[in-house]
């Protein structure tokens, strides 16, 4: 008796051992050796490409994935003012792999020349939120609501502009409070036509309060549009062109009239031009090797509106309305090859 009952004991110990999970820890830095905090670490598996985690970098600079299975990976990490820093790890069956200081260089952009108009953390972190101001940091020009989500800490927007939040697909969006009736690529082109230079800041809600719709459990983003506090009438145009191998483009004009019993705000925005998708698939079937290659290209038109009036009643109280709309248009044609 007391051999099996050291046989079962050796077999619990083994059945223990066998199957432990990995990990992966490390730390960012910048050139000065300072950590940077509230990076985007995005972890995909190298065989198919699938996202499986997104991870935020702490206040010291480090971040971790737990309870990986063995296999291959890619690390892609991102950060605003930093060149996009990529590592391909292999992990064996419940090793713990650190990979010490990671250090991410400072992209190209003049900071010196750059004009921020005011002193603003760009990320604070909240109980329930974490809060990326735009509005007087490098942020605020040159770019528009989706590419800022781009940079945005726990955001990762993919190559079809799908949109989730700590790798939490069903994000709802939200503008000023209200929700946007608003998926998939219809979302994405309207979020293009929202300039840099209209927002104040994005809240990125983890754990929606009360206020936020039931669906929203996935997580909340809310875009915070700027209104001018100055009296009098402003306006601001501005447009952008990118030449790839397909050419599009967008142009917004923005209009702020206030005295000191009402602010009337309106826009108008346009995108549009070509995109596309490849797709390439390569199986092996009776000793033969089957290359299929998929190439989707789309022609689109996006415009938008947003009008608004706030009623300043007292010190204390504001009642107010905002109307939006837009139409989209677009034509695809797919290629196969095999």
């Amino acid at each position: 008796m007391k051999k099996i009952g050291l046989s079962l004991s050796f077999l619990f110990v083994l059945l223990i051992s066998y199957g432990q999970e990995a990990s992966i820890t490390g730390q960012l830095v910048d050139s000065d050796n300072e950590p940077i905090l509230y990076a985007n670490v995005a972890l995909t598996q190298l065989m198919d490409t699938t996202l499986l985690k997104v991870e935020v970098s702490d206040d010291k600079g480090f971040f971790q994935f737990m309870e990986l299975d063995p296999g291959n990976y890619r690390l892609d990490i991102t950060f605003i003012g930093f060149n996009d820093l990529s590592q391909n790890v292999s992990l064996q069956d419940g090793e713990s792999l650190d990979l010490q200081v990671l250090e991410m260089n400072s992209s190209a952009v003049d900071l010196e020349t750059a004009t921020v108009t005011a002193s603003r953390a760009m990320v604070e972190v909240k109980s329930d939120r974490t809060v990326f101001n735009v509005e007087g940091t490098i942020n605020s020009t040159g770019d528009n609501a989706i590419g800022l989500l781009r940079k945005a800490p726990g955001v990762l927007v993919d190559n079809n502009d799908n949109i989730s939040v700590l790798s939490r697909s069903g994000v709802l969006v939200y503008i000023d409070g209200k929700r946007l009736p608003l998926q998939g690529e219809d979302l994405s082109n309207y979020l293009q036509n929202i300039p840099a230079e209209q927002i104040d800041r994005m809240d990125i809600i983890t754990n929606p309060s009360a206020k936020y719709e039931a669906e929203g459990n996935a997580g909340i983003i809310d875009i915070r549009l700027k209104k001018d506090k100055n009296q009098g009438a402003n306006g601001t145009i501005s447009s952008t062109l990118t030449r790839g191998e397909l050419t599009r483009g967008n142009a917004n004009a923005s209009g702020n009239f206030r005295n000191k019993k009402l602010n009337v705000y309106g826009s108008v925005g346009y995108s549009g031009g070509k995109n596309f998708n490849t797709i390439d698939f390569t199986s092996f079937q009776n000793q033969l090797q089957l290359i299929e290659s998929n190439r989707f290209e789309r022609d689109y038109d996006s415009y938008d509106f947003r009008i608004g009036t706030d009623f300043f009643l007292n010190q204390n109280n504001t009642i107010g309305f905002i109307i939006t709309g837009g139409d989209n248009s677009g034509l695809g044609n797919s290629a196969n090859r095999i």
